[in-house]
């Protein structure tokens, strides 16, 4: 194994294992992600008003996208629930703590 395979197969695990424990690092990932898509939404259109593609083309590829987006967006939606409810909890313990030591 060369030295680019060997750095390539150790940084993968390390981005991933980040991706697995801070939740705001896997937020952004995700709406990088969501941009990423919306670009190849528009990358479509394109190429159908340019002539590269025909309609039944682009309609595949737009479903697709759709089909894409839709559980991408869901992902979003529960990551940022999981941060605001570990947020208040956050704020909830400080605040018994400032009443239990008032």
């Amino acid at each position: 194994m060369g030295k680019c395979a060997a750095l390539r197969s150790r940084s993968r695990p390390i981005s991933f294992k980040v991706l697995q424990t801070h939740p705001v690092a896997r937020l952004r990932f995700l709406n990088i992600a969501r941009a990423s898509l919306a670009e190849v939404g528009y990358c479509i259109h394109v190429a159908l008003r340019l002539g590269y593609i025909s309609e039944v083309v682009a309609s595949d590829l737009e479903a697709a996208v759709k089909q894409t987006s839709a559980p991408l967006n869901g992902l979003i939606r529960s990551e940022r629930f999981n941060l605001a409810s570990k947020a208040s909890a956050s704020i909830l313990l400080i605040g018994y703590m400032l009443t239990w030591l008032a």
